[in-house]
């Protein structure tokens, strides 16, 4: 049972290291913007913050250009993991990659929705029903090594 866990977080930990590659390549081919940033952020909402057992958790990701200039990204890849009372339920990696020709403006004072996922509540390992508690959604994109992260109650 470790071993299997072992296997599966090394293979998200590979998969993450192969999208902040894929980001560290892109931002050298096209050049994009300072990762310190302060004035751009990654929010992540939930359609509620409390779900009955089994319910489908719509998870929505967005990058928010508070600044006054535009960002140009060239990818909306992102990871994703979701941790609860039993420790890790989901991880999942998603690349989309543009290519230098068709990059992502974001305008000033704006924002641009990534992504949705739907989470059945299920956990990967054991394929069933999450335990009732609290869960955290983490997310990352990779591009401007940006997290966040939006907690939820299950039960």
């Amino acid at each position: 049972m470790k071993r299997k866990i072992l296997k599966r977080k090394s293979k998200l930990f590979i998969m993450v290291l192969i999208l902040l590659g894929v980001a560290l390549v892109a931002s050298l081919v096209i050049g994009g913007e300072n990762p310190g940033n302060p004035e751009i952020s990654l929010r992540v909402e939930t359609d509620k913050d409390v779900y009955l057992v089994g319910e489908n958790v719509t998870i929505t990701l967005y990058f928010v250009n508070n600044g006054s200039t535009e960002i140009t990204l060239p990818s909306l890849s992102y990871y994703l993991e979701i941790r609860g009372p039993s420790g890790f339920v989901l991880g999942m990696a998603v690349e989309e990659m543009r290519y230098v020709g068709d990059p992502i403006i974001i305008p000033p004072s704006s924002e641009r929705c990534i992504d949705s996922y739907v989470w059945g509540q299920i956990d990967t390992e054991t394929r069933s029903q999450v335990p009732t508690g609290a869960y955290t959604i983490y997310v990352g994109l990779g591009y401007y090594a940006l997290e966040g992260s939006k907690t939820i109650q299950i039960g």
